[in-house]
């Protein structure tokens, strides 16, 4: 069995410049599953040459409260401590009154697409 098929769900890492990409889209919006995708994103994003941060969602996707806690304490957090300035998500679905108001504690946006995101987070 690969390790993509033991994952509670697939995502991906990539960087485009300074910019850090993670593709969420499989995820369900759940925090099960999430430590490894975190993991790897941490380990990623601690290069020095890493400034931005976009993820990556299914169209429709929306937080639950746990969800919405989880990131503000945990994906915020690991954002400042890495020293990433800008944040970004990129979904149809996403409001930006979903957003934990911990997550504005950086430059943060939202967008419909990837390449505005990753436009605005090179800026």
């Amino acid at each position: 069995m690969s390790r993509a098929q033991e994952r509670e769900f697939d995502y991906s890492h990539k960087k485009r410049g300074r910019v850090l990409i993670q593709d969420l889209t499989d995820w369900s919006g759940g925090t099960a599953g999430m430590n490894e995708a975190e993991r790897e994103w941490r380990s990623r994003a601690s290069s020095p040459e890493t400034a931005a941060a976009v993820t990556v969602f299914a169209d429709r996707m929306t937080f639950g409260p746990h969800t919405l806690k989880h990131l503000a304490e945990e994906w915020a957090e690991n954002s400042k401590n890495l020293g990433i300035v800008k944040i970004a998500f990129v979904s149809r679905g996403i409001e930006q009154r979903e957003i934990p108001d911990r997550m504005l504690t950086q430059e943060f946006r939202g967008f419909h697409s990837l390449d505005r995101a990753v436009a605005w987070a090179t800026e």
